[in-house]
């Protein structure tokens, strides 16, 4: 349960289709912003990461084989700023934040900048989101 007081529809209602949730397409990657997820239900990231099921899920994606899943941005552009991950390691975020959610925000995110992604979009070609 998040430590704060903001009940699962108001969260909908903050992040509808995820709005307020930065996501960003790194050569065909989609990359979460975590500091958003947690910031929406009073989490941490750090928290979740000490998890010995989130050391489990994270090892299963080869981060112990040196695979970059997550990273932190400091300094520099204020909109690139906080963690971000990629979508897999997002919605397990998301999962443990609101379990109840069933990563409705953030899947229904991905699945809208999928559809951004097609060769015939030319918002994609242009890198505009």
């Amino acid at each position: 349960m998040c430590v704060n007081s903001m009940s699962q529809s108001s969260f909908l209602e903050s992040y509808p289709n995820a709005g307020g949730i930065r996501i960003e397409n790194r050569d065909g990657v989609i990359w979460v912003s975590l500091t958003d997820i947690g910031r929406a239900c009073g989490k941490f990231f750090w928290e979740w990461k000490e998890l010995e099921s989130t050391k489990k899920f994270l090892n299963s994606l080869g981060y112990d084989r040196g695979f970059k899943l997550f990273e932190t941005k400091q300094g520099g552009e204020t909109s690139k700023r906080g963690t971000w991950a990629i979508e897999e390691v997002a919605i397990e975020f998301a999962n443990w934040c609101y379990p109840s959610l069933k990563d409705v925000a953030v899947a229904k995110a991905v699945a809208e900048i999928q559809n951004l992604l097609s060769d015939d979009n030319p918002r994609f070609a242009q890198g505009i989101f």
